[in-house]
């Protein structure tokens, strides 16, 4: 009888809130939105006490996708699956907006939110590099590597191999910061530099180096460095 109870009650919480969800979604919590989603994977019972213990470990959503789930009880396989293509998805409609119209240079928000949702999140420090014809259309990305790139030799070899490979006049170099504070270090800096020289010679641009977190991000475009580093270039000429 007690059981029946507990299923009754379960059933009817879930339906409350959904009910609650298709009429005003943005009053969900953050804890509610992930026990719907779980509600899809983890079948028959109550999965409150595990959607709070996520976003626990978690702090916020988009740590969801590098968060151990492992270590929640009642979370298997399936559900670590079921976020993993969740994440696939958010990536591939963030990508896709850039991938159809020209990056304007001036205003990246559509970038910036593909490299977050791409990396932003990574407990590793991750390079990505974005290839654009001379148009500032989208070509394709490429994922490089992971840990910290300090050498130049490194960072413009993937560059110009790729440039190469698919024909783009400009890259837009990213990486993630894991500490969240999107600030160049002074290395970043000198990276930023170096390439720009690198490339001076390949007809290859680079349009930008991005620094993302799962917060925000930082722009060297926007911030006057790239051109101040070409503009430094010519004037040795």
């Amino acid at each position: 009888m007690k059981e029946e109870k507990s299923v009754h009650h379960y059933v009817q919480h879930r339906k409350r809130l959904k009910e609650r969800f298709s009429k005003a979604p943005e009053a969900a919590s953050d804890a509610e939105l992930i026990e719907l989603l779980l509600g899809y994977v983890i079948k028959g019972r109550d999965v409150k006490p595990q959607s709070k213990e996520i976003l626990a470990a978690a702090v916020n959503l988009g740590g969801i996708f590098e968060s151990d789930m492992k270590s929640v009880r009642g979370v298997g396989n399936e559900t670590i699956l079921f976020f993993s293509v969740l994440r696939e998805f958010i990536c591939r409609t963030d990508y896709q907006k850039i991938d159809k119209k020209s990056v304007d240079m001036n205003s990246s928000s559509a970038v910036s939110k593909f490299l977050r949702s791409r990396i932003g999140y990574n407990n590793k420090e991750t390079f990505i590099i974005l290839f654009l014809d001379i148009k500032n259309k989208l070509i394709t990305h490429r994922i490089v590597r992971e840990g910290f790139v300090d050498s130049v030799a490194i960072a413009a070899r993937d560059i110009i191999e790729g440039g190469i490979q698919h024909n783009a006049s400009g890259v837009i170099f990213a990486h993630n910061h894991p500490s969240g504070d999107p600030t160049p270090s002074e290395s970043d800096l000198l990276l930023t530099k170096q390439i720009c020289h690198a490339l001076r010679y390949t007809g290859i641009t680079l349009l930008d180096h991005i620094i993302v977190t799962s917060n925000g991000d930082y722009s060297m475009c926007a911030k006057g460095y790239i051109k101040s580093f070409y503009d430094e270039w010519a004037v040795k000429l």
